[in-house]
C-alpha cells in the first residue's frame, strides 16, 4: 500500500519544484482565462493553499534548512599506518578491521603505543636527567615508568593513521554541492572518496573543508581519511598547537564531522567590518556559482541582536546580484541605525547577520549567518581603546591545557566555564600562546566580553626559524588568512601575532612584511610581530617581557628578591620609550608546591606521574605529612608575588596591560606550577576569587609606600591613588583609608572625597600619614582602602618594630662555631645558639640559593635559576616565635631574614626532626631544609639557626626582633627539644 503524502513534504516539493513563470508564453486569451489556465499560476495557488493547510493543521511553518547536513559522528573503521605505506599501497581501497569513535583521538580510543624510554616526544626536554640520573632509575622501568617533565599519556603515537566510514548519499541531494566538514583535525588530513583523492589540508586552526561533489556515487560511498600528526610544517616542536608539553601531540578529529549541502549558487564567505562612527557595517559577501549558467537574483541582509535584554532588528537590505563562476565578491554598506548597540567587556551586545540568496522568483536558495559586534578596538598612543573608551588589559595565557582529553574542547559550555573563571578573578583578556582555539572559544568570548589575542599556531624558535625560506614562511601567511576568514567577524578577536618568541636572523624583515599584509587586509583588530619580540616599527602594539618583576636568567636580581619591600615601583621608564601600547609578556611565573589532592582528578587520557614522583620522594624524605602545609604556605607567598606584580603594572602611567603566565598551572616544561588555579581551573584553597580581585579588577585602589618595615620612631606614609578602567567615571565617591592591628582595632581613619574619578590610572587621592610612636611592641598593621558604594577594596600589610631592643642572652651560649667551648657547654647541660650563617657546606645546603620570592617557572626548566625554594613554613604559635609577629607562611617581614640566610639540608638527621623555620624546597629535590632547628645534643640543648643574626642588626629591625624572640624562647622552660642528635652531626654540616 502506498504511504500517504504528508502536507509538509508536498509543500516542500512544490517549493523546490523547478517551475519558472518566464518559461510560459503570455496567452492571447482574456486575463481571467490566463489566471486560471497558466501552470505557474496553478502552482502558486497550490503552494498557498498548502501553506494555509499547514497553518490550520498546526504543522511547522519553519522554512526547511537550505543547507542540509548529515552527521558522520560515531563509529569509524581504523588502521594505524606506522610505516607510512598506506598511500603507496592504496589502503583507501580496502575495508579496515579496527573501529574507533569520532570525534576523538587515538588516545581516547586506546590506540597507539605504550610510553617507553624510546618514545619520540614532540617538544624539547631541557632537563634530561630522567634519562640518566640514578634517582630516576626506578621510574625508567617498564612496570613503573613515570615521567617528571609533563603529564604522561595513556598511549602515544606520532605518524599516519586512517579513518574510514561508509555513508549513504540521499537522492534528494542530487544537483547540490556536497561538502565534507572536519573540525579540529590534528594534523594534516588527506581525503579519499570512493578510491579517488579529494585533496589535503594542513591547518591547525580552522576546520578542514572538502567539496567532494564530483567524487560521490549514488547510494553507498566510502570516505577514507588519513591523519598525520608528524611535524608536517616546522612550526616549532614547543608550539602549543602541536606539543606534548600541554595538549599532547594527538592524532584524530575532535570536532564536528559532517556532510553539508549547498545550492550550486551559494555564499562562500561573509565578512563584516563594523563602523562605530556611522553605526553601520561594510559587508563583503563572497559568492560562488558552480553551475554552468550565469545566475541573477536577490541578496538580502538583515542583522538582529540576540544576546541582550533589548532586541534590535535593523532594516532588511536587498540587492540585485549577478553571479558567474567562483570567487565573486559583493560589497554593501549596511546601516544598523541609531538604536544600534555596541560590543565591549561591559556590554557585549552581539548581532547575527543573516545573508540570503534568492532566485528571481523570491525562492530562497542559500543562506549564511555570521555573528558580529559593533565595536572598534584600536591603539591611541600607548593605550588601547574600545569604541573610543580607554581600557586596560588584565590577561592570562591559555596554552592548550586540557588534562582529561589532551586536546581543546569544541563546545561553547566548556569555554564559558574557563572564561567565567577568568572573569571571577578580575581578568578581561586571554592570550592563546602559539595556537588558535576553535569556534566555540570565540563564541564564548563574544558573549562574555573577553578580549582575545590569537596566534598562528607557531613558536618558531627551537629547531625552526622565520624568514629563511622554510615552508613555515608560507604556512604563517596561509594560516593567518584562514584564521581571519574563519574567525575575523568575532568582536572578541581583538589582537593578533604570528606566534611566540620567534627565531631567525631574517625574522624582522619577514614579520615586518607580514604586518603590512595583515593591516592592509583586515583593520578589525591590532597586530604585532610576535609575542615577546621583536619590537618593530610596524607593530601596532608590543608584547614585551621588559615590564615585569623577574626575567629568565635573572634569579636573585629580581625586584622582589633584591630590593627591600615597597609598593612604589612601576615601569614608566620602559613605557615612555614607546608610542604604541605595550602589553607585558608572560609576567608572574611564580610557583607553588604541588597539590597532591589534584591527582584524583586525572580520570582521562593523561596521568600525573610527575606528581607521583614528587609525592613519593617527599614521603621518603619524612615530609609526606607536610604536603598540604607546603601547598598552603607556598601558595600564600605566590599570591603575594602576583599581587606585587599586578599592582606594579596598574601603577604604571600609560601602560596598556599585562598577560599572566598564568592563572592556572602549566603541566609541561618540567611541570610549571605557576597558577593559583589547578589545570582544571579549580581553586587550590589559599586565595579566593574575591581576594584576587582586590588587586586585579577594573577598579583597584593602590598605595605607594616607600617601605613596609618601620621603626616605632617613624611615621608611616602612603600615597593613595586609583586605577579605574570601568565603564564610566566614578562620580561623588568617598574613599576610606583605615589602619588596623591584628585584633581588628582601628588605629587611624582618613577619608578622601572626589567629585569625579576618571577612567585612567595614577589618579591621586591623597596621603595617609600615621605616627608610630605609640607602638611599643613589634606588630603587624594593615592599611585598607575602600571606595564607598562599590565592591572595590584593597589592603597592604606593614610592620612596626621598637627602635631599641635589648636582647639578653641570659643562660644561652651564642657562637658561630661548634668548637670545644660550645661542646663543653653542651656536655655540662647548657644551651647553645649556633649561628651557622656563612659556614654551611655546599653539599649540606650551601648550594641551595634561597630568596624571598617563590620559584620562577621551575628549577628543572630554568637550569636551576634561583631561588630554589618556595618560601618558608613555620608555626606562629610555637614559643620560638612568641615575640616575632608572623603567620605560618612568608610575608613581607620575612624578606630581611630570608635574604640574609643559608638553607641547611637536614636529610641526614633523624626523620622526626622538624625544622622550626623551614624553607620549602623545589619539588624536584624535596630536601628537608631548615633555617632553624632544635635538638638535644649530649647533655645539653642546641638551637641551630642559619640566618645572619649578627651583621648590621641596628639597621635590620626584623632580624633583630627574631633574635630577641629566639633568645626569649631558649631562656624559657618551653625550650625542651624532643629529638636527640650528636654534636658531630651538626659539625658535619659546617666548614
Amino acid at each position: 500500500m502506498q504511504k500517504p503524502i504528508k502536507l509538509q513534504h508536498l509543500y516542500k516539493y512544490l517549493k523546490s519544484a523547478k517551475i519558472n513563470k518566464r518559461s510560459f508564453r503570455k496567452p492571447n486569451a482574456m486575463k481571467n482565462d490566463y489566471f486560471y489556465s497558466n501552470p505557474y499560476t496553478i502552482y502558486m495557488i497550490m503552494k498557498k493553499l498548502l501553506y494555509l493547510c499547514l497553518v490550520l493543521t498546526g504543522c511547522s511553518l519553519q522554512t526547511p534548512d537550505i543547507r542540509e547536513s548529515t552527521s558522520l559522528e560515531g563509529e569509524w573503521k581504523f588502521r594505524i599506518d606506522s610505516l607510512d605505506v598506506g598511500i603507496s599501497e592504496q589502503w583507501y581501497t580496502d575495508m579496515f578491521d579496527q573501529t574507533v569513535t569520532l570525534p576523538g583521538s587515538m588516545t581516547d580510543n586506546g590506540m597507539g603505543d605504550d610510553v617507553t624510554l624510546a618514545t619520540r616526544w614532540t617538544g624539547n626536554i631541557v632537563d634530561r636527567s630522567w634519562f640518566t640520573d640514578e634517582k630516576y632509575y626506578r621510574y625508567r622501568q617498564p612496570d613503573n615508568l613515570k615521567i617528571p617533565f609533563w603529564l604522561k599519556p595513556e598511549k602515544h603515537y606520532t605518524g599516519a593513521a586512517w579513518y574510514q566510514k561508509e555513508v549513504i548519499i540521499s537522492e534528494k541531494w542530487d544537483g547540490k554541492r556536497v561538502i565534507l566538514h572536519l573540525e579540529r583535525c590534528h594534523w594534516e588530513s588527506r581525503v579519499f572518496i570512493n578510491n579517488r583523492e579529494a585533496g589535503s589540508r594542513n591547518s591547525l586552526a580552522v576546520p578542514h573543508v572538502y567539496d567532494i561533489t564530483s567524487l560521490l556515487d549514488k547510494g553507498k560511498n566510502r570516505i577514507s581519511i588519513r591523519i598525520d600528526n608528524r611535524m608536517v610544517i616546522p612550526v616549532g616542536v614547543n608550539s602549543h598547537s602541536v606539543s606534548d608539553h600541554t595538549q599532547t601531540n594527538w592524532n584524530g578529529i575532535v570536532g564536528r564531522i559532517r556532510l553539508e549541502t549547498r545550492h550550486p549558487v551559494f555564499i562562500k564567505n561573509l565578512q563584516i567590518y563594523p563602523d562605530i562612527q556611522s553605526n553601520s557595517a561594510r559587508v563583503m559577501i563572497a559568492l560562488n556559482n558552480q553551475s554552468e549558467v550565469p545566475f541573477e537574483g536577490i541578496l538580502e541582509l538583515q542583522a538582529t541582536s540576540f544576546n541582550t535584554e533589548k532586541t534590535h532588528s535593523a532594516a532588511t537590505l536587498k540587492k540585485t546580484i549577478s553571479v558567474s563562476g567562483a570567487g565573486q565578491v559583493v560589497e554593501v554598506e549596511y546601516s544598523l541605525g541609531k538604536e544600534a548597540m555596541r560590543w565591549s567587556e561591559f556590554s557585549p551586545a552581539l548581532y547575527r547577520m543573516e545573508a540570503r540568496v534568492k532566485d528571481p522568483d523570491g525562492e530562497l536558495i542559500d543562506h549564511k549567518a555570521e555573528d558580529f559586534g559593533l565595536r572598534q578596538f584600536r591603539a591611541n598612543g600607548t593605550r588601547f581603546e574600545v569604541n573610543g573608551h580607554p581600557l586596560f588589559l588584565r590577561g592570562t595565557l591559555e596554552c592548550c591545557i586540557f588534562p582529561l582529553t589532551g586536546y581543546p574542547p569544541v563546545d561553547q559550555a566548556s569555554w564559558e566555564y574557563v572564561m567565567n573563571r577568568c572573569k571571577e578573578h578580575g581578568l578581561n583578556h586571554i592570550r592563546f600562546h602559539s595556537w588558535c582555539p576553535p569556534e566555540a572559544a570565540f563564541a564564548a568570548a563574544d558573549n562574555m566580553g573577553i578580549y582575545l589575542q590569537i596566534e598562528c599556531s607557531s613558536w618558531a624558535n627551537q629547531g625552526t626559524s622565520l624568514g629563511d625560506g622554510s615552508p613555515i614562511d608560507r604556512f604563517i601567511y596561509d594560516e593567518g588568512d584562514r584564521i581571519l576568514e574563519s574567525y575575523g567577524n568575532h568582536p572578541s578577536f581583538c589582537m593578533m601575532a604570528y606566534g611566540n618568541e620567534p627565531g631567525g636572523k631574517n625574522q624582522n624583515k619577514y614579520l615586518g612584511e607580514l604586518l603590512d599584509y595583515w593591516k592592509s587586509k583586515d583593520n578589525r583588530r591590532v597586530y604585532t610581530s610576535g609575542a615577546g619580540w621583536p619590537i618593530l616599527p610596524g607593530n601596532e602594539f608590543h608584547n614585551s617581557p621588559q615590564p615585569r618583576i623577574q626575567q629568565w636568567g635573572e634569579g636573585l636580581g629580581s625586584i622582589i628578591n633584591a630590593s627591600a619591600p615597597q609598593t612604589r615601583n612601576d615601569y614608566r621608564d620602559i613605557i615612555s620609550q614607546y608610542d604604541v601600547p605595550v602589553v607585558s609578556h608572560e609576567i608572574g611565573q611564580w610557583c607553588v608546591y604541588p597539590d597532591f589532592k589534584e591527582m584524583d582528578k586525572y580520570t582521562g587520557v593523561l596521568k600525573p606521574t610527575n606528581f607521583e614522583i614528587f609525592k613519593e620522594t617527599l614521603e621518603e624524605n619524612h615530609m609526606g605529612d607536610q604536603a598540604e602545609d607546603f601547598l598552603m604556605a607556598s601558595g600564600k607567598l605566590q599570591a603575594l608575588c602576583y599581587k606585587a606584580e599586578i599592582e606594579a603594572a596598574l601603577r604604571t602611567p600609560g601602560f596598556a596591560g599585562f598577560q599572566l603566565l598564568q592563572l592556572h598551572d602549566f603541566p609541561g616544561q618540567g611541570t610549571a606550577l605557576v597558577g593559583i588555579l589547578d589545570p582544571f581551573f579549580n581553586s587550590k584553597g589559599y586565595i579566593s576569587p574575591e581576594e584576587f580581585r582586590a588587586f586585579c579588577n577594573q577598579t583597584v585602589p593602590l598605595a605607594r609606600m616607600e617601605k613596609r618595615i618601620f621603626k616605632s620612631s617613624e611615621t608611616f606614609q602612603a600615597e593613595i591613588e586609583l586605577a579605574h578602567f570601568g565603564e564610566a567615571p566614578l562620580l561623588n565617591k568617598s574613599v576610606k583609608c583605615e589602619i588596623k592591628d591584628t585584633s581588628g582595632e582601628v588605629m587611624k581613619v582618613v577619608r578622601f572625597t572626589s567629585k569625579e574619578i576618571p577612567v585612567d590610572n595614577n589618579t591621586s587621592l591623597g596621603m595617609v600619614e600615621f605616627k608610630l610612636n605609640g607602638m611599643t611592641e613589634a606588630g603587624k598593621l594593615t592599611l585598607t582602602v575602600s571606595i564607598s558604594d562599590t565592591p572595590f577594596s584593597n589592603a597592604w600589610d606593614f610592620w612596626v618594630y621598637p627602635d631599641i631592643l635589648e636582647s639578653d642572652p641570659g643562660e644561652v651560649f651564642i657562637t658561630n662555631k661548634l668548637d670545644n667551648a660550645a661542646k663543653s657547654v653542651l656536655a655540662e647541660g647548657g644551651s647553645v645558639l649556633l649561628l651557622s650563617y656563612g659556614d654551611i657546606r655546599e653539599d649540606k645546603g650551601g648550594q641551595v640559593e634561597i630568596g624571598f620570592s617563590t620559584i620562577f617557572w621551575n628549577t628543572a626548566w630554568t637550569r636551576g635559576q634561583a631561588p630554589h625554594t618556595l618560601g618558608i613554613l613555620c608555626n606562629p604559635d610555637h614559643p620560638l616565635l612568641q615575640e616575632f609577629p608572623t603567620e605560618y607562611h612568608s610575608n613581607w617581614q620575612w624578606w630581611d631574614p630570608v635574604t640574609h640566610s643559608q638553607a641547611m639540608i637536614l636529610d641526614d638527621l633523624p626523620g622526626n626532626l622538624k625544622p622550626l623555620i623551614q624553607p620549602i624546597d623545589t619539588w624536584f629535590e624535596n630536601r628537608r631544609l631548615g633555617l632553624a632547628f632544635e635538638a638535644r645534643a649530649g647533655n645539653g640543648k642546641i638551637m641551630v639557626c642559619s640566618i645572619d643574626l649578627h651583621s648590621g642588626m641596628e639597621e635590620r629591625p626584623v632580624s633583630r626582633q627574631l633574635l630577641h624572640s629566639i633568645l626569649q624562647y631558649m631562656n624559657s622552660t618551653d625550650f625542651n627539644p624532643e629529638v636527640e642528635i650528636g654534636p658531630e652531626q651538626v659539625s658535619e654540616m659546617l666548614y
